[in-house]
């Protein structure tokens, strides 16, 4: 049956949240990206820098669009953290709703991305991220979650449910935050006790977020809650400690989802250069069962702790040439710190990071070369075909490793 066209949007008395920005006050600039409904400008608002996320014209007319816009507008306005995008208002241009925000320098993405003019692009790499500064970041990010997981809303829980490197962002001031809510989620909390979690997963919409990054539970339509987004925190961690993409060297990112569900099977972890509580973290943090994921007010413990250790000199930034290391036992559990207020509201970093800066060139990382051995048991079922899915699987094989049952 043919798809019925949503109605018209109609903008009434009731939708104050579009009156908040005056539109004669803001000057676009240049495109910054887009999505699938919306567009990003960067733009000047009485002389402050600001981003400017407004819904695309073959999207004004859709109700959904609208009321997803709608709903990113009262999370963020609801949300005061230094780890979290600043909302400045929303209004209307044009016939089509805004949101109007703070600008970010780059974004994660972006600073990850190896300098192709660089004469060792990976050794450059490893000097301008090294892992004091990763860990710094991540214990802004955690801190970020576990605000949104447990005390921004009354008896709630703010999902995000789409963590990945191109939703992380620096600000002009050198912040490490979390933006682009689009897909956030408010579910029921158990309890108000910090550290607490919903033990009852909630049915919401499956599929949601970005393979590479998303929990198994989510991937395959089952009831989930807020531990989705500690397994995606935990493929994040893992990006951001060893600058290598979660599956790098698999191709696609459905397939990368496809080794991680259907085969049980992780990134492996660097066989030096990580101390043994981080490696037994990011374990924890994509264990298969959800129940067995640390909280985020865990989380955000244990990483403090690494950072102060890592600070010290008790560990070392990766080396570009690290190989993985076996497959660890059950991770052990690093000592709480004392207190989690002062971490959870302090802006600089544990590490003395620096301010983050664009590369020179943002070019796409190279896929190592195909390996050559074919394999005549290939399934021919497979969305592959025969010769590609031996090299997949050759692939899957050299760079992952099974979870331990």
């Amino acid at each position: 049956m043919p798809t019925q066209p949503e109605a018209a949007v109609t903008v009434s008395a009731d939708d104050a949240w579009l009156k908040e920005v005056a539109e004669e006050d803001l000057t676009l600039q240049k495109r910054a990206g887009e999505g699938t409904y919306c567009t990003c400008h960067l733009g000047v608002y009485r002389g402050e820098n600001v981003a400017v996320k407004q819904l695309k014209p073959c999207a004004a007319s859709r109700r959904s669009a609208w009321r997803d816009l709608k709903l990113e507008a009262d999370v963020l306005s609801q949300l005061s953290h230094p780890g979290v995008i600043g909302f400045r208002g929303a209004g209307m241009s044009d016939g089509r709703p805004f949101l109007m925000l703070e600008r970010l320098t780059t974004t994660l993405a972006e600073s990850l991305v190896e300098d192709s003019t660089a004469v060792r692009p990976q050794r450059d790499l490893a000097k301008r991220w090294p892992l004091a500064r990763a860990l710094g970041c991540a214990v802004e990010l955690a801190a970020a979650l576990c605000h949104m997981h447990e005390d921004a809303f009354p008896e709630q829980a703010l999902l995000h449910r789409d963590l990945k490197p191109d939703n992380v962002g620096f600000a002009a001031d050198g912040r490490c935050v979390l933006f682009d809510f689009g897909l956030s989620k408010l579910v029921p909390r158990a309890s108000k006790s910090r550290g607490s979690q919903d033990a009852t997963p909630h049915k919401m919409t499956g599929e949601t977020g970005s393979e590479r990054y998303m929990a198994p539970e989510v991937a395959q339509c089952e009831p989930y809650d807020a531990k989705a987004d500690v397994y995606s925190f935990g493929m994040l961690l893992f990006y951001m400690c060893s600058r290598t993409k979660p599956f790098e060297g698999v191709f696609g990112s459905k397939a990368a989802l496809r080794a991680a569900v259907a085969e049980g099977r992780r990134p492996a972890l660097p066989a030096r250069g990580w101390p043994s509580s981080l490696c037994s973290l990011v374990e924890a943090c994509w264990h298969a069962d959800a129940a067995d994921r640390p909280s985020f007010a865990e989380v955000l413990a244990r990483l403090a702790a690494i950072a102060a250790e890592v600070g010290s000199g008790g560990g070392s930034p990766l080396s570009a040439t690290s190989s993985p290391r076996p497959a660890a036992a059950s991770p052990s559990h690093s000592p709480l710190i004392s207190s989690l207020a002062s971490l959870a509201n302090r802006t600089p970093s544990l590490a003395g990071r620096r301010k983050p800066s664009l590369t020179g060139s943002l070019s796409s990382a190279v896929l190592p070369p195909l390996l050559r051995r074919r394999r005549s048991s290939a399934s021919s079922t497979d969305s592959l075909p025969d010769a590609g899915r031996c090299q997949q699987l050759d692939r899957l094989e050299a760079l992952t490793r099974p979870v331990a049952a």
